[in-house]
């Protein structure tokens, strides 16, 4: 039964401050501290009391207004203004030594401890996945995490899970038209346009990639906007080299929030030791970020063929794998002319759609 309830906006009181630790979760038992620096920038300074773990958070968004909590008391629901702190956990390498429970741990299960604790949604599947499957290495093994992690994905991967639909967003197959087989809500998914819409304008405006500025039209939307804003990261992310990587942080020029959840979603994060991580993008989380990159450029342009050799460009891509990716989506290559009035090889989306098929693995027997 539906009742009704009063709305009573609560401007004239006291701003509240609201907490998000994301993947970490909420600290059972925890001390909050709110902390001008040096730069009179309002921060959110928070202790976890049971595992001395320390949080910092940066006031989140252009306006602390635009946050806002709700108390029901009986028929009448209280607004209150909020100012929002996105909080990360901090390593500081002292007091981790300090800490008795972390006296006798190997460094292996320090590393994954920290993983366990402030690691990405993902870092945590990971080492669910590891654990899973027993798969172990030992201290001296620590060094060369990289290639280990390597190895045990191969072993993982030995059963031949589906991995192109892994990287797939949700795909109608038996859809009517080509605007149904893909939504762009399953790339661009509810937390990133939240984050998104608050930078809007000044991140669409910004956009100086000439690729994508070929898929505008005249009349651009809200959501027109959003798929040009998030190509355009993608092509930030494909296109960082070996040495960016390496940085302490590997996309300076974008906003906290933004740069937040992209790591959150896409990143390997993996501590190397005290104060030091170690970012990287897989091939995976590599793939699946051309593949949405391709689909939302079609639905950008409004499902009109593109030239491969622009995609390739584009997202700095290898012809042999870009040609995999756009028939793994459902697309058909058709020799279509180009502006030039030469024949080239075109990305064609259309239903039904093309069905990929996985090549086949060459044996070489011995005569």
């Amino acid at each position: 039964m539906s009742q009704l309830v009063t709305i009573k906006m609560m401007a004239n009181t006291d701003r509240q401050v609201l907490a998000h630790f994301g993947s970490t979760g909420v600290p059972a038992d925890a001390d909050y501290k709110l902390k001008a620096d040096d730069n009179k920038a309002s921060k959110l300074h928070v202790l976890d009391v049971n595992t001395n773990m320390n949080f910092v958070g940066q006031q989140s968004g252009t306006k602390a207004s635009e946050y806002y909590i709700g108390v029901r008391k009986g028929n009448v629901l209280e607004v209150y203004p909020v100012s929002m702190y996105r909080m990360k956990a901090v390593v500081e390498s002292n007091e981790r030594t300090q800490i008795s429970s972390q006296a006798s741990m190997t460094f292996k299960e320090q590393l994954e401890e920290m993983k366990e604790k402030f690691g990405s949604r993902r870092t945590q599947r990971q080492l669910a996945s590891k654990r899973k499957y027993a798969i172990e290495f030992g201290e001296e093994d620590v060094e060369h995490i990289e290639t280990q992690t390597k190895e045990v994905e191969t072993s993982i991967n030995e059963v031949k899970p589906k991995r192109n639909i892994d990287i797939l967003p949700q795909q109608t197959r038996d859809a009517i038209s080509v605007e149904e087989v893909y939504d762009m809500n399953e790339i661009i998914i509810e937390n990133e346009r939240f984050i998104l819409k608050q930078y809007e304008e000044e991140m669409f405006a910004a956009i100086d990639n000439t690729f994508i500025k070929f898929l505008l039209s005249s009349s651009n939307n809200s959501d027109r906007k959003l798929m040009a804003i998030y190509i355009d990261l993608i092509i930030t992310l494909v296109s960082l080299k070996v040495p960016d990587w390496k940085k302490s942080d590997p996309l300076p020029s974008l906003n906290s929030d933004v740069k937040d959840f992209l790591f959150e979603r896409y990143i390997t994060t993996v501590p190397m030791g005290p104060k030091k991580v170690k970012y990287s993008l897989i091939n995976k989380e590599k793939d699946r970020l051309h593949i949405y990159g391709i689909i939302l450029s079609f639905m950008l342009f409004n499902y009109k063929p593109i030239e491969l050799e622009t995609l390739q460009k584009a997202f700095k891509i290898q012809p042999k794998q870009l040609k995999k990716l756009v028939e793994i989506i459902g697309c058909y290559i058709e020799s279509i002319k180009n502006i030039s009035g030469i024949n080239s090889k075109f990305a064609v989306l259309r239903v039904p759609l093309n069905e990929y098929k996985e090549a086949k693995e060459t044996s070489f027997r011995r005569k």
